[in-house]
């Protein structure tokens, strides 16, 4: 079995989750612009710009297409997915929705302007008009946007939440559809081995030197090894297909490719200090759940206000009597008595709601918590068994091979306990490369955490 090549990854840095602030209007929220969506960093990635170009659809394809050219690394499948994927744009927008209904919900109130006109017999008799303004509107302002601006923190908290988890799922999708080809590869090559010696059986069966058992034997082996392809066939397309669908390409851009094989990782391995709490700190999530238990405290307060006085309008009337001429001019007011609506049931749903925001919260932080130790303990065994198997088992299967191929040849053993010895290192291969796929997707997902991604 060949040796997996040896090549060195430059190590991927942290995904960092940078969220722009939203400029508050007096009536109105600006649109937002690519910056002020959501942005995450990462080596050799700029967002702005894969922003821009997703805004032209000539640009985008263009890019693309360079892209999909070479060999795609997993930066650049985040780039593609960047510039192509639906999913990732609708939940974009969803933000922009998100932050419009957040603001919607503070509007200062227009003022009102009413008008009687009285005739009698004789004709017109009077004139009245009123100019009012809602004061209690214009004096619950500053809470309305305080609960607005908070909804719509959350909103931005919860996209940026979803884009680090989105890309997280394209390195997860990539790092598989990369170990299925090595995988592939590796069942190949023990197909061409085992086909390779089948028919060197066949001809030393037909010379009378290898018994019949012995040729079935080699059969079986070979066509064993054929079953394997199939499989490792099978799953190849179908982690490419999940991994073409979160790139967002149509069904004709079949032409990508990736590298024949994972990164080994390296010799040794760093860990973040104080992982599990800097996830915490980080989660996104949590900030979200943050904002809304803001929210809920601000509606709480507005609620109050409302039960006590629902209404306070302010204004100027006059009056104009026709027979004889005389104006009169004056301040006018109304107030609404809380006698019949008292929102007793408004004020329990946000308490209620808000309960059930600080169970949410503490389960997320508990999930959190939970997965960033569960992902630095799989990193740890992964890395130690990696390393296990390139530097001892891998080696030691090679040397075993050789000796009984020795031995075979110089008839001091039988086939049966070549094949044995070959399906052996046959394993190892398969648990090298599993073993390095279960790595790369608990780095995955230690990035998609320190970024602030969700306890998946």
């Amino acid at each position: 079995m060949p040796r997996p090549r040896h090549h060195r990854a430059a190590p991927l840095a942290l995904l960092t989750a940078s969220l722009a602030l939203f400029a508050l209007g007096c009536t109105s929220a600006p649109s937002a612009g690519p910056g002020e969506r959501t942005a995450i960093l990462a080596p050799g990635i700029d967002y702005e710009e894969a922003w821009r170009a997703r805004g032209s659809s000539g640009e985008a394809a263009r890019q693309t297409e360079a892209l999909l050219a070479q060999a795609l690394s997993v930066d650049d499948a985040i780039r593609v997915a960047l510039l192509n994927s639906p999913e990732l744009g609708a939940a974009l927008q969803q933000l922009e929705l998100s932050r419009a209904e957040a603001f919607a919900q503070a509007p200062t109130s227009n003022p009102s302007l009413g008008a009687e006109v009285l005739f009698d017999a004789a004709g017109l008799r009077k004139i009245e008009s009123a100019l009012t303004f809602d004061l209690g509107s214009l004096l619950q302002l500053a809470a309305r946007r305080e609960a607005a601006r908070g909804g719509a923190d959350a909103a931005r908290s919860l996209a940026g939440a979803g884009l680090v988890d989105f890309i997280a799922r394209v390195r997860e999708a990539y790092f598989e559809h990369v170990a299925d080809n090595q995988r592939l590869a590796l069942d190949r090559h023990i197909l061409e081995a085992a086909e390779a010696a089948a028919s060197t059986a066949e001809l030393l069966h037909d010379a009378g030197n290898v018994v019949a058992l012995d040729l079935f034997t080699e059969r079986a082996f070979a066509a064993e090894a054929r079953s394997a392809v199939l499989h490792a066939q099978a799953s190849v397309a179908a982690s490419r297909g999940r991994l073409h669908r979160l790139l967002g390409l149509e069904a004709a851009q079949t032409h990508w490719r990736v590298p024949d094989q994972l990164p080994e990782p390296a010799d040794a391995l760093a860990l973040p200090e104080e992982f599990g709490a800097r996830a915490v700190a980080r989660s996104l999530r949590l900030e979200q759940l943050r904002r809304e238990q803001q929210v809920q405290q601000a509606r709480l307060g507005l609620n109050r206000w409302n039960t006590w006085l629902p209404s306070l309008e302010l204004g100027v009337a006059s009056e104009f009597e026709y027979a004889p001429d005389h104006w009169q001019v004056g301040p006018t007011m109304r107030i609404g008595l809380p006698i019949f609506e008292q929102r007793r049931f408004e004020r329990d749903a946000i308490g209620a709601e808000a309960a059930r925001m600080g169970f949410e919260y503490k389960a997320e932080l508990l999930a959190v918590a939970l997965a960033a130790a569960e992902v630095e303990e799989q990193l740890q065994i992964a890395h130690a068994h990696v390393e296990h198997l390139r530097r001892t088992l891998l080696p030691l299967h090679e040397r075993i091979l050789d000796e009984a191929q020795r031995q075979f040849n110089a008839m001091e053993i039988g086939i049966f306990d070549l094949i044995a010895i070959r399906q052996a290192q046959m394993r190892a291969g398969r648990e090298y490369i599993d073993t390095l796929r279960t790595y790369w997707l608990a780095h995955a997902r230690l990035e998609a955490l320190l970024a602030g991604g969700s306890a998946r």
